[in-house]
This record gives structure tokens, sequence and C-alpha cells, in this order.
């Protein structure tokens, strides 16, 4: 785990050049935290899911392997948002979550793809 995550940071450190692929899926910017994550998950959840869903099966090992990304996903997403453990937990600075991968950056690209909406039919209207 060590390794990977000197590979991580030596890629996020050399090869820091955004693209547009990295603006449009912000589970991008939150891979390392997620990595870190998702084996201390993993092991709790190995240890609390016996009890409801059987893992020894493949659909539970796909049910587990789903639930964990998506905890560990809307658990970085949310730390994230929270401005004094953002760089902290994630390692990316507030500014560049923002306008990145949390919960803030979510809430204005729905707004503005809802405000574009509402355009596009307020203009279909007065053509008619």
């Amino acid at each position: 785990m060590l390794i990977a995550a000197i590979i991580i940071i030596l890629f996020k450190q050399n090869f820091n050049k955004e693209s547009k692929f990295y603006k449009k899926v912000p589970i991008i910017p939150l891979a390392l935290s997620v990595y870190f994550m998702h084996n201390i998950l993993l092991s709790v959840m190995s240890y609390i899911m016996p009890a409801f869903f059987p893992i020894t099966t493949f659909f539970g090992t796909v049910f587990i392997t789903l639930l964990n990304l998506l905890i560990c996903f809307i658990t970085m997403k949310t730390v994230a948002t929270v401005k004094p453990i953002c760089y902290l937990a994630t390692g990316i600075p507030y500014k560049s979550a923002c306008e990145s991968c949390n919960w803030i950056y979510t809430y204005n690209k729905i707004k503005v793809q809802f405000s574009n909406s509402s355009k596009c039919d307020i203009s279909k209207k007065e053509n008619h």
C-alpha cells in the first residue's frame, strides 16, 4: 500500500495536468483517499456483513465491492466539503476540491445544468 501511495503521489506531483476528463469524473481527485479508506472499510465490512449477507458467493463479493466503493466515495466527497479537514483527508486543497470533486462542485454542476435546461424550455415555448 505504501508503494501504491508513493506512485500515486509521484504522478500527482509530476503529471498534474488537469484535463476535461479530470473535471468530468469526480472520483479521480479522490482516488488516493478512496484507495486508503477501502482497505479499512473492507475489513470492517467483512466482519459485520456475513451476518446479513453471505460474501462467499460471487454476487456477495460483487455486492460488498460496490457497497464499499459507494461508501468510500460518499465519505470522501463529504470530507472534501469540510474546509478544515479537506486537505488533511484527501490531499486536495479546498479550492481545487470545490472545482472538481466535493458536494459544492456537484451542487453547482446540477444548478448549471438545471438552469440551462430551463432556459431551453423557455426558448422552445417562445418560438412556438
